[in-house]
């Protein structure tokens, strides 16, 4: 097989291979983006309001999506983010259309690419003012990423119009220019681009090997960059490998500690800048300040949350015993919430129809928690309750008060309520109550799912409200 053979089979496989891993990561991960960037904005919100740092599943995927980075590079902008999925997808279905026209490609200038590129900073460092400041709130529901993780979670309540005009805009962006977003606006990407200069590993080139006026790597590059690991601009590197699969001459390589060539490291170590380790002693220094920051307020500052059944207003009709019991302590601190099925439905004599209940999600959290309701839809057919038909965030449950959901930073704690997280104790209260309802006991329990544990509860107190409606209106 001659070299361009080989070279095209191997640009091919990396090509599709790639593709598995971001569609796997889009499907099992989606919330991977909105999480990371909920730990930061949590972050400078309680450094802003001097409350205690609790080790959130927000705040602790950020220190493992930075971690990573560091060690591996931008991997996770690569291959695992489900913004940079939609705007690969999108950038392949607009060049292939556009390839069937005679229309020349659409290349932006460099001083553009330049300038464009120094915006993200400026978001990251805005949206970090704005939580630390504490008028984040205010203005999220305007913000393309919160409307980005409310269609994933199909959740788009209280999000408004703005922030899908933004996305929409964004999306045309990106299908013009490939990682038009992750280059230019996105502040994890501008968080990230500090980050891999101080890792072991990053795609380099020996630029004394290359062939002249070859280029093929820059071109090929999803943001245009060479693959040169002693500049300031490799933090713009994604990892995604193209530069070395398309280089005639194999020149093109990861460079890690203890597998370096000799003659790229006397070249790394020759043309490194005074500028390129500002950027490194930068990135250092905030990669330190964030994960040392995280970790000390989580070990210093972090108190279990204990579940108060007397937060909660007891149902109209007590089908439901909103009391825990302790559980032991390999149950990771779960509590079980007791269910009662109503005589009415035993006996198969309630109104058959659809019966929607309502409960406030909050209560019991620290102040800055906004809190919403949790709505949850019950199905009764030939006078029995048959299961539940929906469980959604909402910003309106009753008529005295209305209250913000937000998709973005409700909709993870919702999910995994609901799901579950898949370990040995952690089944989501659908597939719970669902279950009690089809063993057809008068009693049972629902377990609560550790980090989501008001958001059962609330799913729970909903679902009796319900089943009350249902009682209420058959005469009880």
């Amino acid at each position: 097989m001659r070299a361009s053979q080989k070279r095209a089979l191997r640009q091919k496989a990396l090509r599709w291979g790639r593709l598995a891993v971001q569609v796997a990561f889009f499907i099992a991960l989606p919330s991977l983006f909105s999480a990371g960037f909920n730990g930061f904005k949590y972050l400078f919100t309680s450094m802003g309001t001097a409350a205690p740092i609790e080790a959130t599943s927000f705040l602790l995927t950020l220190a493992v999506l930075l971690g990573v980075t560091i060690v591996l590079g931008r991997v996770f902008c690569g291959f695992a983010c489900a913004f940079g999925t939609l705007g690969d997808v999108l950038h392949g279905l607009f060049s292939f259309a556009w390839s069937k026209t005679p229309l020349p490609p659409l290349v932006f200038p460099d001083k553009l690419v330049r300038a464009l590129s120094l915006v993200k900073y400026a978001v990251l460092v805005l949206i970090g003012i704005a939580c630390f400041a504490g008028v984040w709130a205010a203005v999220s529901s305007d913000s393309p990423w919160v409307a980005f993780a409310g269609i994933l979670s199909g959740q788009v309540e209280g999000i408004n119009v703005a922030a899908f005009v933004i996305l929409g805009l964004l999306c045309v962006g990106m299908m013009v220019r490939e990682r038009f977003f992750c280059q230019f606006f996105c502040p994890l990407g501008a968080l990230f681009s500090l980050m891999p200069a101080l890792g072991p590993v990053g795609f380099t080139r020996n630029p004394a090997r290359c062939p002249a006026n070859c280029g093929r790597c820059r071109k090929s590059c999803p943001v245009g960059i060479w693959p040169d690991a002693d500049t300031p601009l490799h933090g713009e590197c994604i990892a995604c490998g193209r530069c070395a699969a398309v280089c005639p001459l194999d020149n093109v390589s990861p460079l890690c500690v203890g597998a370096r060539r000799r003659e790229d490291a006397a070249f790394v170590a020759r043309r490194t800048p005074a500028r390129a380790f500002a950027l490194m002693a930068a990135g250092l220094g905030l990669s330190v300040a964030l994960t040392a920051g995280a970790a000390l307020g989580a070990v210093g500052s972090y108190e279990p949350v204990e579940f108060d059944p007397a937060a909660y207003e007891p149902p109209a009709v007590p089908v439901v015993d909103l009391q825990t019991r302790d559980l032991p302590e390999e149950r990771g601190g779960v509590a079980t919430l007791e269910l009662t099925m109503p005589r009415q439905a035993l006996e198969g004599t309630l109104k058959d129809g659809t019966y929607t209940g309502a409960a406030l999600c909050g209560a019991g959290n620290d102040e800055d928690w906004q809190p919403y309701y949790i709505l949850v839809d019950v199905e009764v057919r030939k006078g029995r309750i048959q299961g539940i038909t929906d469980i959604r965030g909402d910003a309106e449950g009753a008529v005295d008060r209305a209250y913000r959901y937000d998709a973005a930073e409700n909709s993870l704690y919702l999910d995994r309520a609901v799901e579950g997280t898949g370990g040995r104790f952690s089944k989501g209260a659908l597939d719970q109550i669902e279950a009690f309802i089809e063993s057809g006991e008068e009693q049972g329990g629902v377990d609560t799912v550790s980090g989501s544990t008001y958001s059962v509860v609330s799913i729970v107190q909903a679902y009796n409200r319900a089943v009350s409606d249902a009682v209420e209106q058959s005469g009880r």
